[in-house]
């Protein structure tokens, strides 16, 4: 994992300096923390042409959405062959059924794009007829229970969100810190962080961090669960085969693990399912639960309804999340009495009013192009400053009181019109900061 360059900067991430190496190899860890979920996109991918990563709208034509996620499930429902994905049409009656006259392999392999379609389903049902906003083209998600939201600006250290509507609204994956639903929030946006939210009530599948897919482990699994009252019943099927067998689906060589929760006024009952197997698939797997929100101590944890001491499972005040680990064969249920959530929202979410956006160059010798964008019309918007490299002030340039995107040209010159000299510029506007070299003219 790298991106790309023109190799004026080395591309490889071990070459960069401190913090940006660091930061850089959380989110490689992350990546590969997340492999169960993003198999389990990729199968889904497979078996209904649903994208990994979707545009904020795409679930917001209702017929259109339900007519792709039916392909998979009416292909193999109609075709005895089980390789034949494309061509089929039609609403969700399609797959709420498998025929009995199907053959073992064809069946196992619609069951399992059943599975994996009402994890989108489920999940957007309730919130497709909410969304009405345009939403921003640079944040995204990926599969149907996390957001992205990139920070693509020199320099930004907040930026806004625009959250879908969904029940619980959205959870900060990093803090458990609770966001409202349909509306736009402004969310620190470190260095270190970018925001990542989940979906409230959602299960995430993963692993302990392996360097390489060849070591991944599917005996040892790590889920997430993000509880929340107003998602009583949540489900998400994960899918794993061998990792490397293009046949696996033919051959009805996968598995599955259902994961489901089910919450009452005081407890939450999580169930996790095994249903099929492959060559090398464990017969045992260890599982790491996380809840995460846990306002406090539950008062008993309960393992296939016998209570488990005190020392099998823990509370991380810190973080609001209790873990417990448990051995799972063919299903396994965990129950926790007393459960409390904190689902009061987050504070300091107002949206940010503009955002001051990338220049033409960050290096320049006459004149430069600097560019904002507003959010919303300010009655006296306040200038943009430009200081050099000792805080003093440089020069001041109006800026617009209209929202949208803007543009406005430094030509190089202080307040008195004179030539500034070369060196390091700030330029700053609504508390939001970029650097500038000028460089000398020799010409």
């Amino acid at each position: 994992m790298r991106p790309h360059s023109d190799q004026v900067v080395a591309p490889e991430p071990y070459t960069y300096p401190e913090p940006y190496k660091s930061i850089v190899r959380h989110y490689a860890h992350l990546r590969m923390e997340l492999l169960p979920y993003l198999y389990t996109l990729a199968a889904e991918n497979t078996l209904t042409g649903a994208p990994l990563t979707r545009a904020m709208d795409y679930y917001d034509n209702k017929s259109d959405v339900m007519q792709s996620l039916s392909v998979g499930i009416a292909a193999g429902a109609n075709s005895d062959s089980g390789g034949d994905w494309g061509g089929a049409s039609g609403t969700r009656n399609n797959w709420e059924s498998i025929p009995d006259h199907q053959s073992p392999a064809t069946k196992a392999v619609a069951e399992a794009t059943k599975a994996l379609i009402e994890n989108d389903w489920d999940t957007h049902r309730k919130a497709l007829a909410a969304q009405d906003a345009v939403p921003p083209g640079d944040q995204y998600l990926l599969g149907p229970n996390l957001l992205v939201a990139p920070v693509n600006q020199p320099g930004q250290r907040r930026r806004n969100v625009q959250l879908p509507a969904t029940p619980g609204g959205w959870i900060d994956f990093e803090t458990g810190q609770t966001l409202p639903d349909g509306q736009t929030v402004g969310l620190p946006a470190p260095l270190s962080r970018l925001p990542l939210l989940v979906r409230a009530g959602a299960f995430v599948p993963m692993t302990a961090y392996r360097p390489s897919t060849a070591q991944f482990r599917p005996d040892t699994l790590v889920v997430r669960y993000f509880p929340d009252w107003q998602v009583p019943a949540p489900v998400f099927t994960s899918y794993e085969d061998d990792g490397h067998s293009a046949q696996a689906l033919a051959r009805r060589e996968f598995a599955t693990l259902r994961l489901t929760g089910r919450l009452t006024a005081n407890q939450a009952i999580i169930t996790a399912t095994v249903a099929g197997t492959y060559p090398g698939a464990p017969v045992r797997r260890l599982v790491r639960l996380r809840v995460a929100r846990v306002a406090a101590a539950p008062s008993a944890v309960l393992l296939g309804g016998q209570p488990l001491t005190a020392s099998a499972w823990q509370l991380d005040g810190s973080r609001h999340e209790i873990s417990l680990e448990f051995p799972l064969e063919k299903q396994a249920v965990v129950t926790l009495v007393g459960l409390r959530l904190l689902t009061a929202p987050a504070a300091q979410t107002d949206p940010e009013t503009l955002t001051l956006t990338a220049p033409d160059n960050r290096t320049f010798t006459g004149s430069v192009g600097l560019h904002y964008e507003r959010y919303v019309p300010a009655d006296s918007p306040a200038p943009l400053r430009i200081r050099n490299a000792r805080g003093q002030l440089v020069r001041e340039l109006p800026t617009e009181t209209s929202a949208g995107t803007h543009a406005l040209s430094w030509d190089g010159r202080d307040a008195a019109g004179r030539p500034a000299a070369s060196g390091l510029y700030e330029v700053e506007l609504a508390g939001q900061h970029q650097r500038l070299v000028r460089l000398p003219n020799y010409y």
